[in-house]
Parts: structure tokens; sequence; C-alpha cells
């Protein structure tokens, strides 16, 4: 054998140990999820500053998305390990990350709509609508000016 190739059994050695730190990784990010969700109740009960609410969204945020990263990871390597789509849909494993994954892409999207809620923590952008002057013909001495006093 070449140096530098791995074996079946330590190639599987090295996916469960992957297997079992992206499992860690969902499951200790989604319990600092929920903890900091309740801290976060607590801090608008108790009438926090913005700046405090707006620290607890971010590292909910950045929680949120170490939870996503890892159990999108571990779906993509076990469906591929069942055999693709049609494979993994009865894999009860794959179906499981699945599950995992779209239970974190869900929570994250209901926090960023409650962080937009919480006055003051997210200021949404004000949109200048375009100017009329872009709509309309424009053809060569055609073009008709708004501002023209003529």
């Amino acid at each position: 054998m070449a140096r530098g190739l791995l074996t079946r059994s330590a190639v599987r050695k090295q996916s469960r140990a992957a297997s079992k730190e992206a499992t860690a990784q969902y499951e200790s990010a989604m319990y600092a999820v929920s903890i900091m969700g309740d801290q976060l109740i607590a801090a608008r009960a108790r009438g926090a500053t913005v700046a405090e609410r707006h620290v607890l969204h971010a590292r909910i945020d950045r929680e949120l998305a170490r939870a996503i990263d890892s159990s999108s990871m571990l779906y993509q390597r076990l469906l591929a390990a069942a055999g693709g789509v049609h494979h993994g849909d009865t894999d009860p494993e794959v179906q499981l990350w699945k599950r995992r994954l779209n239970t974190a892409l869900t929570v994250r999207s209901s926090h960023q709509l409650a962080e937009f809620d919480d006055a003051g923590v997210v200021t949404p952008s004000i949109v200048q609508p375009p100017s009329r002057a872009a709509y309309g013909p424009h053809q060569a001495g055609l073009d008709f000016d708004v501002d023209s006093h003529t």
C-alpha cells in the first residue's frame, strides 16, 4: 500500500470521530441558544439597554450559525455515504440530521424576525425609491426632463 493512503477502517474511524464532533457541536450550540434565549427574555423584562440586547442577539446568531454549519456538514456527509438523495430518503440517520438542520434554520429565521421586531436593536435601512426620471422613453432627442422649465 502506498504511503499516505488510508485504509477503510481508518476512514471509518475518522468519519465516526467527525460525526461525534459535529453532534457535540450542534447540541452544545442549540443548548446555548436556548439558554441565551431565556436570558434575552429576562433582559427584555428588566428593561435592558439596546446594547445589551444587541450583544445577546449577536451571540445567539453566532451559536445558530455554528449549529447550522455542523448539522449541514454532517447531513451532507451522511447523505453522500447513503448513496445520494434517493437512498438517503430511507436512511434514518440522514433523516435525523435533515430534521436537525431544518430545526436550526427555522430557529435562526424566527430569531432574525424577533431581532428585527426588538425595538432599536436592528434599524431598518431606508430605501430611496428610484427617480421617476429613470422610467419612460429614452431615445436621443426625446428624453423628457421632469425638472425642465421650458
